[in-house]
C-alpha cells in the first residue's frame, strides 16, 4: 500500500498582493507536513500575481522555513518607488509606481527573497506562472522565470507597468483569474487540491479610489474562482468539510489577512500575517487530519 506522502497533489498559490505573506506562513506548516522526507508531494505548483512571489521562492530551492523568514524580514517601505516622471501625467501615465526598489531591494538582494534570474525549478516539480497576454486577449503560462516574465505575472495595472514579451504586452492575470485552480486538473491521478487564498471574500465596501480599485479586484477573483471551483467540483473532488477518506478532496485554506493589498507599511503587518497563516494552517490539518494522512 502507498504511503501517504505518495499521493498526487497540487497547489494553488493564488494572488493577494502583501497578503500572500499569509501564504508563506501556511507553507511554513503545510510543506514539512505532508513532505516531511522531501518527497515533492506537489506534481504541479500552479502560481499567479503575488502567489507567483512564493512560488518562485520554492521553484528556486528555497525551503518553506526560509520562505516564511524572507517575509518576516521584509520591509514594505523599501518596496515602493514612485513613478515620479509620470505622476504629472495623471490618467495618461504608464504606472504609479516603478519596479525599481521592489527588484532591488525586496526580490534581488540577499536580505530580502535574494532570488537570481532566471528562476527555474530545481525541486522536481511542475510550474505555471500565469501571467495575462494583453495582445492576444488570453491567459498564458511560463514553466520558468526570467525577470521579465516575473515582472508580466505581477504587473498589477495602473500600478505597475505592462512587460513586453516577444512583442505582446502581458500584465498581471487577477482581472481573469486570481488562482486559474482547474488547471491543475490536467494533472494525470490527481487526488488532491490544495488552495492557498487570502483576497478578501467578506463582501465589504469602501469608498474612494484606491479601495475602489482594489474592490474591483476581488470582485473579479472571487467570481473566477467560483467558476474554477465548480469546474473542479464537477471532476468529482470533494470540499474537505464534506470528504469522505476515499473521496479526491479540494482542500482550502484561506484568511481574512488585515494587510493592505499593496500599501501594507509596517514589517509587524507583515510578520502577523506570517503568523496568522501557520496557525491557520496548523489548525486546518488538525481538523482533517484523516483525509490527508490517509494511505
Amino acid at each position: 500500500m502507498p504511503s501517504a506522502r505518495m499521493r498526487r497533489r497540487a497547489l494553488v498559490l493564488a494572488g493577494g498582493g502583501t497578503k500572500a505573506a499569509y501564504a508563506a506562513g501556511v507553507l511554513e506548516v503545510l510543506l514539512p507536513t505532508l513532505d516531511p522526507v522531501r518527497q515533492r508531494p506537489f506534481a504541479r505548483v500552479e502560481a499567479t500575481s503575488s502567489g507567483i512571489f512564493n512560488a518562485a521562492m520554492m521553484a528556486a530551492g528555497q525551503d518553506a522555513g526560509e520562505i516564511a523568514d524572507n517575509w518576516l524580514r521584509l520591509r514594505p517601505l523599501r518596496a515602493l518607488s514612485p513613478n515620479w516622471l509620470q505622476l504629472p501625467l495623471l490618467f495618461w501615465g504608464r504606472s504609479l509606481l516603478t519596479w525599481n526598489r521592489f527588484m532591488r531591494n525586496v526580490v534581488k538582494r540577499p536580505s530580502g527573497w535574494g532570488l537570481t534570474f532566471p528562476v527555474r525549478a530545481t525541486d522536481g516539480r511542475a510550474y505555471h506562472f500565469n501571467a495575462y497576454n494583453v495582445s492576444d486577449q488570453r491567459l498564458v503560462s511560463f514553466d520558468e522565470l526570467d525577470e521579465t516574465r516575473f515582472k508580466a505575472c505581477i504587473a498589477l495595472p495602473r500600478w505597475f507597468p505592462s512587460e513586453m514579451i516577444d512583442h505582446q504586452r502581458h500584465v498581471d492575470a487577477v482581472f481573469a483569474t486570481d488562482s486559474n485552480a482547474a488547471a491543475v486538473l490536467d494533472v494525470d491521478g490527481l487526488d488532491e487540491i490544495w488552495v492557498i487564498w487570502t483576497v478578501d471574500v467578506s463582501g465589504t465596501w469602501h469608498n474612494g479610489w484606491v479601495s475602489n480599485y482594489f474592490r474591483i479586484l476581488e470582485q473579479s477573483a472571487a467570481a473566477s474562482y467560483r467558476r474554477e471551483r465548480k469546474h473542479i467540483l464537477a471532476h468529482d473532488f470533494i470540499p474537505a468539510a464534506h470528504a469522505t477518506e476515499h473521496d479526491k478532496v479540494l482542500f482550502e485554506i484561506a484568511g481574512d489577512v488585515p494587510a493592505h493589498y499593496l500599501f501594507t507599511f509596517f514589517g509587524r503587518t507583515v510578520r502577523n500575517a506570517v503568523k496568522q497563516g501557520s496557525d491557520d494552517a496548523t489548525r486546518y490539518l488538525e481538523d482533517h487530519a484523516k483525509l490527508w494522512s490517509r494511505p
